[in-house]
C-alpha cells in the first residue's frame, strides 16, 4: 500500500468516524428538545390545574360569603 492509498483510508475513516460523531450529536439534541417539550408541557398542565383549583377555592369562598349575608 502506497502512502497515498494509506491517506485515503485515513480520511474515508475519519469521515465515516465525524458522520458518526455528527449524527450522535443530532440525536441528543433531538432527545433534548424531547424533554424540553415534555417538561413545557408538563408545567402547562400544572398550571392550568393550579388555576382551576384557585378558581373552585374562590367559588367557593363567594358562596360561603353569600350564605353569611
Amino acid at each position: 500500500m502506497d502512502e497515498y492509498s494509506v491517506q485515503l483510508t485515513v480520511r474515508a475513516l475519519l469521515g465515516e468516524e465525524m458522520r458518526t460523531h455528527d449524527k450522535k450529536i443530532a440525536d441528543m439534541d433531538k432527545q433534548m428538545e424531547k424533554q424540553r417539550a415534555e417538561a413545557k408541557a408538563e408545567t402547562e398542565k400544572q398550571r392550568a390545574e393550579a388555576k382551576a383549583e384557585a378558581e373552585k377555592q374562590q367559588l367557593q369562598i363567594e358562596q360561603q360569603q353569600s350564605q353569611i349575608e
